[in-house]
């Protein structure tokens, strides 16, 4: 079967996926093309309706992070990355932007982005990531919302991980912030599947 094709309604499953142990990215995208459902997304994550944000808090406090089909890809030269969403989906066709360049700062707080000095590649990353043109208060009041957190922090992939070439965007929770993590922390976790549902999008 081929991709689904828009316009189509993308619906997050209410409960996490599988039988609630940890897997890798690619374990998790290979049961939801099993399934016939895709895999959250960066995107979708920063979508999510409110009707399911005390379950996907519930998600972020249980201690492990929640790994998403969002991955950074670097260039040999680590300079550069290539953002995709649904990686190797059979259900929905892969989309994201080539050419981006990401902070080599290991890691920040996304409430720096709302200094004037602090934009740029920073405020470019952060917005690639879950696919916007918020500006940088709209995205941090928007992660708050979802996370219940305090305060956002990004953490940058690792050198190995960068030559191994990428990892998967993941979010957790820990000192009352929300953690979006790139390879620092974590490779394994749980995540939620997508229903893909054809027809005309529905908010």
């Amino acid at each position: 079967m081929g991709y689904i094709r828009p316009p189509y309604t993308r619906i997050i499953e209410p409960e996490l996926a599988g039988d609630g142990l940890a897997r890798s990215q690619h374990e998790w995208i290979d049961l939801c093309n099993s399934e016939r459902k895709a895999m959250i997304s960066a995107p979708d994550f920063y979508r999510a309706p409110d009707v399911l944000l005390p379950g996907l808090r519930s998600d972020l406090y249980r201690g492990n992070f929640m790994t998403s089909t969002t991955p950074m890809i670097y260039g040999p030269h680590e300079m550069m990355m290539r953002v995709v969403h649904d990686l190797t989906s059979r259900v929905v066709e892969p989309s994201g932007k080539k050419n981006v360049p990401f902070p080599q700062d290991g890691k920040f707080k996304l409430r720096d982005l709302m200094a004037a000095d602090n934009l740029g590649i920073r405020l470019d990353y952060v917005r690639t990531i879950f696919d916007t043109k918020d500006n940088p208060e709209a995205i941090f009041d928007r992660l708050i919302h979802i996370s219940g957190a305090k305060d956002v922090v990004l953490w940058m992939a690792r050198n190995n991980i960068k030559k191994n070439g990428g990892s998967p965007v993941m979010f957790g929770f820990g000192d009352n912030a929300l953690h979006i993590d790139n390879g620092y922390f974590a490779d394994f976790g749980y995540t939620r599947a997508v229903t893909i549902v054809p027809g005309e999008q529905r908010t």
